[in-house]
C-alpha cells in the first residue's frame, strides 16, 4: 500500500460511502467504520459487504474513497 496507510489512530472521521462494483459484476457497499468498544483493536476499519459476503480491512490509505474501483476491490482482498 502506500506510506500514508490509515493505522486506526486518528480521531478524524470520515463519513465517505461508496458502492463499486467487482469484477463478476457484485456490487459492494464500502465503508469506513470504528470498532466495537469491546474490539481489541479500537481503530477503524474499511468494511466491504456485498449480499452474502462481508470483509474488514485495518490497513488501508486514508484516500481509500478516491482510489479506482479496481484498486479498491483489490484492497478488499488483501492485494
Amino acid at each position: 500500500m502506500s506510506d500514508h496507510a490509515h493505522d486506526g489512530s486518528t480521531s478524524q472521521v470520515h463519513d465517505h460511502i461508496r458502492v463499486i462494483r467487482d469484477p463478476e459484476y457484485r456490487d459492494w457497499q464500502v465503508r469506513e467504520i470504528a470498532s466495537p468498544t469491546y474490539d481489541r483493536r479500537r481503530g477503524r476499519s474499511l468494511v466491504f459487504i456485498s449480499d452474502d459476503v462481508m470483509r474488514r480491512v485495518w490497513s488501508y490509505p486514508a484516500n481509500w474513497y478516491e482510489l479506482s474501483d479496481e484498486t479498491l476491490y483489490l484492497l478488499s482482498l488483501g492485494r
